[in-house]
């Protein structure tokens, strides 16, 4: 029986163990770091790491479109946040949405509205900040009122009846018939589209002289609407294929519409140069109407006078004799008139000092009058022959100055009583 000797152990250098432990450690450091980087990559998810974020309770409409967890939240159309998580009130019957913003405030005015963005349903909160120099507390809950919803798509076509939803479907269809092939027509439409908008905001002003006449032209046509198809009739559904043709035959001459629309702009110059004119001429029309009017008035009163005389046609008949006897010595009297208006022309330049003299003369009617009668009055005998016999005889002496003093030019009315006595 053989005995096996013990084999000596091989001593393993220093230096080995020395680079086995430096290699896991800088394995243990790794794996550290990998691990920190997937930590602060998940959790920069939800804001910055090692940061508390900025939280808003808002509570959500029954009406509003449903708003779900990482919904955006927008603040002047830009992303300010999300929505972090959605859940019910203390009350269990109002839902709250946990919103963060990393970077945005909100104080007191704040409101909100929950929109959709496009029509596969998708929502957004835009969020009006309020007072921003005073922030809420991080955690604050929006006042109930400072919250809206806007409708869905489900329920603005659930308003629509079945028949109506089925003729919105058609023309869908049809519109969409329509623009296949045309995409390049539709987008020099598009392209133009500015330069027609702005040429058309000064028609557009002039459509809406005031606040509130747009809204009242929609409230009239409203009413026109609803008149012209009354709730369960068809009759304006019949006016479609109507329409149909007339837009087929206004297709077909193409033609003659483009070489229409291409007169259009010169149209347009001479309308632009032609309206200054016809301003001024309507101007003068409303001075003229404005001179008329009293005569139309005068004419509308009198109105009913002519009637009256219209219903004595046998005096007519016989003021028409009278006029056309009438006639012949007007015609005579229109050249004397002609030649009269000379002399009316050369009297009309001495009316002025004429009137003058007459308010002058007006005060001494008396005297003016009593002068010639005193004529007569003075003396007591009468001529014995000739043409005036019979009639009382006048004495006249010239006298260039008065016995005594005596006012020359006595008050109006005093003539008669200035009688001094001469010494």
């Amino acid at each position: 029986m053989s005995t096996r000797r013990p084999q000596p152990r091989t001593r393993v250098p220093d230096t080995q163990i020395a680079s086995v432990r430096r290699e896991t450690v800088l394995g243990l450091v790794v794996l550290l770091f990998v691990g920190v980087i997937a930590y602060l990559s998940t959790t920069a998810i939800n804001g910055t790491p090692f940061t508390s974020a900025y939280e808003v309770r808002v509570p959500l409409p029954a009406e509003s479109p449903v708003v779900r967890d990482g919904d955006p939240v927008r603040i002047g159309g830009r992303r300010a946040g999300q929505v972090r998580s959605v859940e019910l009130g203390a009350d269990g019957r109002t839902a709250l949405a946990l919103i963060e913003l990393p970077d945005h405030r909100v104080g007191p005015g704040a409101s909100a509205r929950v929109r959709l963005k496009g029509l596969a349903g998708a929502t957004y909160v835009a969020l009006s900040p309020g007072d921003t120099r005073r922030p809420l507390p991080s955690g604050a809950t929006l006042a109930a009122g400072s919250v809206t919803g806007a409708a869905q798509l489900s329920d603005v076509v659930a308003a629509f009846d079945a028949e109506t939803r089925g003729a919105l479907g058609r023309t869908l269809t049809g519109s969409g018939g329509g623009l296949a092939g045309r995409g390049t027509t539709l987008n020099r439409t598009l392209a133009t589209l500015p330069g027609t908008l702005a040429q058309a905001t000064p028609l557009l002003r002039a459509m809406v002289p005031q606040p509130g006449a747009l809204t009242g032209l929609v409230d009239a046509f409203d009413g026109i609407a609803g008149a012209a198809a009354p709730s369960g009739t068809t009759d304006l559904r019949r006016l479609v294929p109507a329409a149909r043709r007339v837009l087929q035959t206004t297709g077909a001459a193409a033609g003659d519409l483009d070489r229409t629309l291409a007169t259009l702009p010169a149209t347009q110059r001479q309308i632009t140069r032609t309206l200054p004119r016809a301003d001024t001429l309507l101007a003068d029309v409303r001075a003229a109407a404005g001179r008329l009017r009293p005569g139309v008035q005068a004419l509308r009163s009198a109105l009913p006078a002519v009637l009256r005389v219209e219903d004595r046609r046998a005096g007519l008949t016989t003021l028409a004799d009278v006029g056309r006897t009438a006639k012949p010595v007007l015609d005579m009297t229109l050249p004397v008139t002609l030649q009269l208006r000379g002399t009316a022309t050369a009297l009309s330049a001495v009316s002025d000092p004429l009137a003058k003299l007459a308010t002058d003369l007006v005060p001494y009617r008396n005297e003016l009058t009593e002068a010639p009668a005193g004529f007569t009055r003075w003396g007591d005998f009468v001529y014995q022959d000739g043409q005036a016999k019979g009639h009382r005889a006048v004495r006249f002496s010239m006298v260039f100055t008065p016995p005594c003093h005596r006012s020359a030019f006595s008050p109006p009315g005093t003539g008669a009583g200035n009688r001094k006595a001469c010494r």
